[in-house]
């Protein structure tokens, strides 16, 4: 069974931001992430490894990291990366705490 979370936000500037993390509650693991919005970021493609990079990993905060730090060497207009880690860590906070129902 996978659940899904949604965050989203509007950045200063007006631009959107949205997270989707698919995880499996049973064994508190992250499926998919999704980082989409109202923004570009260049190369694109480190988007893709950030988001590829926490597959399959427990729900923890050092997620946070591991996400920081792909997308350390990307150039983003419209977010910053302090804006993703910031909707990450609530969408991981909720899941965590659902697991732990």
């Amino acid at each position: 069974m996978v659940e899904t979370i949604v965050k989203s936000m509007k950045v200063p500037g007006g631009k959107l931001l949205e997270i989707q993390l698919d995880y499996d509650p049973n064994e508190c693991r992250v499926v998919k992430l999704y980082i989409t919005g109202d923004y570009f970021a260049y190369p694109p493609e480190k988007i893709d490894e950030a988001e590829k990079s926490i597959e399959s990993r427990p729900l923890a905060l050092d997620l946070l990291d591991i996400v920081r730090d792909k997308l350390s060497y990307t150039t983003l207009y419209g977010v910053t990366v302090d804006n993703i880690v910031e909707l990450l860590r609530e969408a991981i906070e909720e899941a965590m705490e659902k697991c732990r129902q």
